[in-house]
């Protein structure tokens, strides 16, 4: 038996055997919640996303919107959690990558019966950025060249106008 074929088979075992180990596993996915509502609703989970638009202050607590691959979601969280995010996204920025752990709602009584995630703990895993806006030449160069043929037209017009009616 090789060595490589037999560190594939410790690894696969220690896999099978501790399963805690992995912490992707234990990331749900947005949709999902929403789509399994009711077998999560008052159920401790664990979701990533992007921070996005701004943190909502109220009192101590902010509503931070977050964004998967698959929706986007209101957090509850402690006004301390909301200020480690540095980055929201929007069109300017690519926001932080927050992992948040926390009590799902699907109609949070306390919010109106919106559905929420009131969180435990809020851990910024990746740093977002600024995003630099690339602005395509050949675009740029069409419209330059549209707005000028519409400034001739338009100047032919005008001049048109103003012969007839003088």
């Amino acid at each position: 038996m090789s060595k490589t074929f037999a560190g594939i088979m410790l690894i696969l075992v220690i896999a099978i055997l501790f399963p805690g180990i992995s912490h992707a596993a234990d990331v749900t996915g947005l949709n999902e919640l929403v789509e399994n509502g009711k077998a999560f609703d008052g159920k401790a989970v664990t979701v990533q996303g992007e921070a996005l638009g701004e943190a909502m202050e109220r009192g101590g607590y902010a509503w931070v919107n977050i964004s998967d691959p698959t929706n986007i979601m209101g957090i509850w969280m402690k006004k301390e959690d909301a200020e480690k995010i540095a980055f929201f996204g929007d069109y300017k920025h690519k926001g932080d990558i927050i992992r948040v752990s926390g009590i799902f709602h699907r109609a949070c009584k306390e919010h109106g019966g919106d559905t929420d995630i009131h969180s435990v703990t809020v851990e910024v895993t990746e740093k977002g950025h600024p995003i630099k806006e690339k602005v395509d030449a050949q675009k740029l160069t069409v419209g330059i060249v549209l707005t000028i043929i519409t400034l001739v037209i338009a100047g032919y017009y005008l001049k048109k106008i103003r012969i007839s009616n003088g």
